[in-house]
């Protein structure tokens, strides 16, 4: 579907009661050039955002710069100031503290580094300082590589207003 179209039927679903949407899916929702624009129509409409995601924008000044500086934005704090000012809400997937398990689980070397700077920035930004964080941590999938971490991950969560999502 087009932008346009699925804003069209976001305004058809309101008169039925739509408070709030979920991206998630295939790819990574960040790196859509339109990404933006669309959640600030969203919060026009009173519409929460939800977005599943790995990180690889949020943590990297380099990819928030090749799809954001149109917006003014050219740091991914600065993106991620503006995901909190829109209201949004973040699920970051964490698989693994051990840099090399989460590289490969994820299928891409370096993965881990701006994974972690993503979930930096998001805590400098405050998601997790609200009585009800907007700030998750999702730890799926669990395997035979990262299944001794999986308790570590909960804590390390809990412990930072950061609600975790722990998933067979």
């Amino acid at each position: 579907m087009y932008f346009e179209e699925i804003v069209a039927v976001i305004d058809q679903a309101l008169p039925l009661g739509l408070k709030s949407i979920k991206i998630c899916g295939a790819g990574e929702p960040t790196e859509n050039t339109r990404f933006l624009e669309f959640v600030r129509e969203m919060t026009k409409r009173d519409v929460g955002v939800a977005i599943f995601t790995k990180g690889q924008v949020l943590g990297s000044d380099e990819k928030t710069t090749q799809f954001y500086h149109k917006n003014g934005i050219n740091s991914a704090l600065d993106l991620c100031q503006e995901l909190y000012r829109l209201k949004t809400s973040i699920m970051l997937s964490l698989q693994s503290f051990d840099t090399e398990v989460q590289d490969a689980l994820v299928g891409k070397s370096g993965h881990a580094l701006v994974r972690n700077q993503a979930l930096e920035n998001l805590v400098k930004t405050g998601f997790n300082s609200a009585n009800q964080s907007r700030l998750c941590l999702t730890n799926a999938p669990i395997t035979k590589t990262n299944a001794d971490e999986v308790f570590d991950i909960y804590v390390y969560a809990r412990e930072r207003n950061i609600y975790p999502v722990i998933a067979v």
